[in-house]
């Protein structure tokens, strides 16, 4: 029996006919949840909690799994972005909010931008703003199923200019799988708005 999902276990891991030991391994469990899961059946998984409801370690055990396939597919998502952030379309909803960097520049602040083609556009200018040289060192990538926060430093270099090396932080809500807000962040957003404009 094959399972779709990325984070599926390799192996079947079979239910002994007895039911599940307090002292069966760890991936036993999280084999358990990614089937679950991944069947898209909310009643099937409802009763497979139940069953285990009488056992306050296995419930715990099993939702240390849930937590960490959560954690697991949030990162993985915005560790493939950070590789190269014109691949938004593919980790985004067609809805998604964009509030920039430069926000705050200007006054009134900048409106946040709204709708997957204004945001990939934007993700495209600000590798073309840096010839195509833009690479985002990620330090730290922490997430859940509904959020995500991603320290490192942006940089780029430009001809007669010196190489740009500024922290950030992006901030991410996900709904379903999908980026459906971001907030860029920059420790110094006037300076990474001069560079990019020279």
């Amino acid at each position: 029996m094959a399972f779709s999902h990325p984070l599926a276990p390799s192996r079947w891991h079979r239910h002994r006919t007895s039911g599940p030991r307090l002292s069966a391994p760890y991936p036993f469990y999280k084999s358990w949840y990614s089937i679950f899961k991944s069947s898209q059946d909310s009643n099937i998984y409802s009763d497979f909690v139940f069953s285990l409801s009488s056992d306050e370690n296995k419930v715990s055990i099993l939702k240390q799994a849930m937590d960490q396939r959560d954690r697991s597919a949030t990162a993985a998502l915005l560790e493939y972005l950070y590789q190269d952030l014109s691949r938004i379309s593919e980790i985004a909803s067609k809805d998604i909010v964009l509030h920039p960097a430069d926000r705050d520049l200007s006054s009134p602040s900048k409106q946040p931008l709204k709708g997957i083609e204004s945001v990939q556009a934007h993700e495209d200018a600000l590798i073309a703003a840096t010839g195509g040289t833009l690479f985002m060192e990620v330090q730290s990538i922490e997430a859940n199923e509904h959020f995500g926060a991603v320290l490192g430093v942006l940089r780029a270099t430009k001809s007669g200019r010196h190489d740009l090396a500024i922290p950030f932080c992006g901030l991410w809500r996900f709904q379903d799988g999908k980026a459906v807000e971001h907030w860029e962040n920059a420790a110094d957003p006037r300076a990474l708005a001069r560079w990019l404009t020279a």
